[in-house]
């Protein structure tokens, strides 16, 4: 280690080390579409800031008055100038400032341009919950103990600044600090906001012309395929590109950039396909622009740290680079990791995820008496394992994800009784279920092909919909019907289907979804037939005896608005 030698060893290693720096750093990897490891490590760990390739760039004031989202949280915060605020009982806004600002035109709801919902609260806006969390996290506002909502000393500077400044800092705060999943059904994950700054250098080198949106969610895959096991630590996600593709579009394109008009969309002629082409507005080029001369400032602690690489190259016979922002403690922890997974690493030094788990309940499954009691459990389980930086990546059953074998292998001996290095604070250790079985791994191809993505989206779009569908306790939600539905022989409006859906659901006092299991997908353009086997009891209000519904049914499904929408339905004792 570097501490080990000799004054001359490190003089001689240092100019190894150096010149081989020089080298690699100077060399732009394809998959990283021209960075080299250090631009593209230091684009994510320290976007726009001195030294970073991609930079906020001064421009004309009038610039910032054709942004939507900031012109929004300015009007927000000039209300609350005006005096505090009282909030509703939940703590939204009163409507009288919603209709207020929703007046001005700034960011237009599609669910409500659509009439699929109805401007009754905050809650119906969603680029207004958005401008009220940015505030908060940036402590520009706050809450009095008696509900009312006042605006902070940093919202006040941030009225007298410019309108640069304050677009600086809510455009990175909606990143690193605020989960762009709110809005979605998706899994709530952050991996792929996080790389924002690689999304802007993307834009800056294709956006002038249309792009469709998988253009850059793929050039994330090719940059980093392991971002698609972004969604298997939910137990309804799927490790596939297709959804990988939808929710990139969404969260970043959709919302984040579209409400900040940075980007825009191109309508396709004819119907609606999920995804869209793209293209950087002129905004975003005023705002934005690339250093290429910028050059992160070395350290003398980064000489260690590249020493550390070339002794651990020299003692696996392989070649690496490492970051030079790594903590130390992080560097030997991944180190012993490889170590583990190539067998070099001794057992004294080895740990069983049983140890690390200890003290987290692991209920048998026999004791679960449901299907959705499995999937709790697996969504209390995940962020256990997370937190002691374990992800481990259950095997999939015949159709995509099985919850009761996700659930056995997260309980299982074979798991628990894995041996590996033992993490540290900052790092999360992926582990396959073919790595901890014994088993060959699968070329990467197989793990993120698109073979069965499609259809194990489909799954989930069919039990989203009968879970809407048979939970009374929550309210039917009428954006996962498509724009028209079928009812009966006919063709009718959302609202109609909503309509239908919500007279049958109004005959009973409680339903209990009992089972369900997907069958195969059958495919007649533009439609997708999702085969299912259902069960459920229902319990009318009229006192009348409780009845089970089971057997084979089939969910219509259709591409539009960006997503997978319900067109139909026949279920025993249900169709539309």
């Amino acid at each position: 280690m570097p501490n080990d030698l000799t004054p001359e060893e490190r003089r001689r290693l240092n100019e190894q080390i150096q010149a081989e720096m020089n080298a690699r750093n100077s060399q732009g990897l394809p998959e990283f579409r021209g960075l080299t490891p250090g631009q593209m490590h230091y684009l994510i760990r320290s976007p726009f800031e001195e030294g970073c390739i991609v930079r906020f760039q001064d421009a004309d004031y009038r610039v910032y008055e054709d942004i939507p989202q900031l012109l929004l949280v300015r009007a927000l915060l000039e209300e609350l100038a005006k005096g505090d605020i009282k909030l509703t009982p939940k703590g939204n806004l009163p409507m009288k400032v919603v209709r207020s600002l929703y007046g001005l035109n700034l960011i237009k709801s599609k669910r409500l341009q659509d009439d699929i919902t109805k401007l009754r609260s905050q809650e119906d806006w969603d680029a207004l919950i958005f401008a009220d969390e940015l505030l908060r996290a940036l402590e520009m506002i706050g809450e009095k103990p008696n509900g009312e909502l006042i605006i902070a000393p940093a919202g006040l500077a941030a009225l007298e600044g410019s309108l640069q400044s304050l677009f600086e800092q809510l455009f990175l705060v909606s990143f690193q600090q605020f989960n762009l999943g709110y809005f979605d059904r998706f899994p709530a994950s952050r991996e792929i906001q996080a790389f924002t700054g690689y999304t802007i250098y993307l834009l800056l080198q294709n956006g002038k012309d249309w792009q469709p949106s998988s253009f850059y969610a793929d050039a994330f895959t090719t940059a980093w395929p392991t971002l698609l096991n972004t969604f298997s630590e939910h137990p309804k996600g799927y490790d596939h590109r297709y959804e990988f593709r939808n929710v990139y579009q969404l969260r970043i394109f959709q919302r984040f950039l579209e409400w900040f008009g940075l980007v825009r969309f191109k309508t396709p002629d004819g119907p609606r396909t999920g995804i869209r082409e793209v293209m950087a507005t002129d905004l975003f080029r005023h705002v934005f622009h690339i250093d290429p001369e910028a050059k992160r400032p070395d350290r003398p602690e980064d000489m260690d740290i590249q020493i550390k690489q070339a002794l651990f190259d020299a003692e696996m016979g392989g070649e690496g680079w490492v970051s030079n922002d790594i903590p130390p403690e992080v560097q030997d922890a991944f180190y012993n990791q490889i170590r583990a997974a190539e067998g070099k690493l001794d057992d004294e030094e080895l740990v069983t995820i049983r140890s690390l788990m200890e003290g987290v309940e692991m209920p048998d499954m026999a004791t679960l008496k449901s299907e959705k009691a499995i999937i709790e459990e697996i969504e209390r389980l995940v962020p256990a394992y997370a937190a002691k930086g374990i992800m481990p990546i259950p095997p999939e059953g015949q159709h995509g994800f099985d919850t009761r074998l996700a659930y056995e292998y997260l309980t299982g001996d074979d798991l628990l009784d894995f041996k590996v290095a033992k993490p540290v604070a900052g790092m999360m250790m992926t582990l396959l279920y073919e790595q901890v079985m014994g088993l060959p791994i699968p070329p990467p191809d197989e793990l993120s092909g698109e073979g069965d993505y499609e259809f194990t989206f489909l799954v989930e779009v069919a039990e989203d919909f009968l879970l809407e569908l048979l939970v009374l306790e929550e309210p039917f939600d009428a954006d996962i019907l498509a724009s028209e539905v079928r009812l009966g022989d006919k063709t009718v409006s959302r609202l109609k289907g909503l309509h239908h859906v919500n007279q049958w659901r109004d005959q009973f006092a409680k339903i209990e979804p009992l089972g369900f299991r997907p069958g195969p997908v059958k495919e007649e353009s533009p439609f997708k037939y999702q085969f299912v086997e259902v069960a459920y009891r229902v319990h009318p209000k009229d006192g009348s005896a409780p009845m089970l519904h089971e057997g084979d049914g089939i969910v219509q499904i259709i591409e539009e608005d960006e997503d997978f929408k319900i067109q139909g339905a026949a279920i025993p004792g249900f169709k539309f």
